[in-house]
């Protein structure tokens, strides 16, 4: 098979990686995880353990945003057990992003701030779907097939989107809200960002 992985990134036990994958300088791969093929993942990027991620996802991708700082390094976490279906896309923090402190093997193994995406586990992100720069995803979330999560979106734990849906940046979607296939949503499910909403 030909993989390329780098030498500096760190992965787990049990690891399978498919034909043509590459594996950037600052990842980390949890134990018992499959990368398929024709995957990219890249930045300062941590995946957990038991991890699915299906052809031609790009994993921790640069954010998309017209005045992102390249000189930041921003980074994303992946909890345990999630499934990242064909054609996902998941882009790091930005430098607009709230920061939290993470190991940095780049100086030293020393604790350094970062903006980052988080995305907690048992999440399964279908086919086609878009995590956003910054974004903060619960545990046991559902992303389907083409939706689009735009940049500082937080979901809630439980919370499933509908395919095709649209999530407009800095929107809060309650824990174990359900938003409907093709929907447009630009504001929280109410005040208080409250939960059970179906729309």
């Amino acid at each position: 098979m030909t993989h390329m992985v780098s030498k500096t990134a760190r992965i787990g036990k049990n690891v399978s990686i498919g034909a043509y994958s590459v594996i950037g300088d600052n990842v980390e791969v949890g134990d018992d995880t499959h990368i398929g093929h024709h995957v990219v993942i890249d930045g300062h990027t941590r995946i957990g353990s038991r991890c699915r991620v299906h052809p031609f996802s790009v994993i921790g991708g640069d954010p998309q945003h017209k005045k992102h700082d390249s000189i930041v390094t921003p980074a994303l976490i992946i909890g345990d057990n999630c499934t990242f279906r064909e054609h996902v896309t998941v882009n790091t923090g930005s430098s607009f992003g709230n920061e939290i402190q993470m190991h940095d093997r780049e100086h030293g193994g020393t604790s350094k701030k970062r903006a980052t995406t988080r995305i907690g586990s048992n999440c399964l992100f279908l086919a086609g779907s878009h995590v956003g720069h910054d974004c903060k995803i619960g545990d046991d979330v559902v992303i389907s097939n083409g939706s689009l999560l735009a940049g500082h979106v937080c979901v809630g734990d439980g919370a499933t989107v509908g395919g095709m849906a649209t999530i407009r940046q800095f929107v809060n979607v309650g824990s174990w809200s359900m938003i409907g296939g093709s929907t447009e949503k630009s504001e929280n499910n109410s005040k208080d960002d409250q939960t059970f909403i179906s729309i």
